[in-house]
């Protein structure tokens, strides 16, 4: 696995945003790995792009059902899971809410 800087800067709003990893196929073909909402939910998928704004996103559809969690909108989220175990335990523990401490 080859990672890039891609440089830049990154914030997320706090008024709410989302989150969703991909890692490029061998064919440039992005796959889906997960995906965090903390503005209070997702919205049905759409293929017309300007039905999101700002203020919502759709999962991917190729992303697996098990692979995305949605908070209630905090400003700060800190993950207090367990951090370690195989893949499905992993998996288990990103994407249970409860396992997410919220504050403003």
């Amino acid at each position: 696995v080859h990672f890039q800087s891609g440089g830049g800067s990154f914030a997320l709003a706090t008024a709410g945003d989302t989150l969703i990893t991909y890692c490029l196929s061998s064919d440039g073909r992005p796959l889906h790995l997960n995906a965090l909402s903390f503005d209070g939910g997702w919205l049905p998928p759409s293929s017309n792009e300007n039905s999101f704004g700002t203020k919502g996103s759709a999962l991917p559809g190729t992303l697996p059902h098990n692979c995305a969690v949605s908070l209630p909108h905090r400003d700060n989220y800190e993950f207090v899971g367990n951090i370690n175990g195989n893949r499905n335990n992993m998996l288990s523990s990103l994407t249970a809410p409860m396992n997410w401490n919220g504050s403003d």
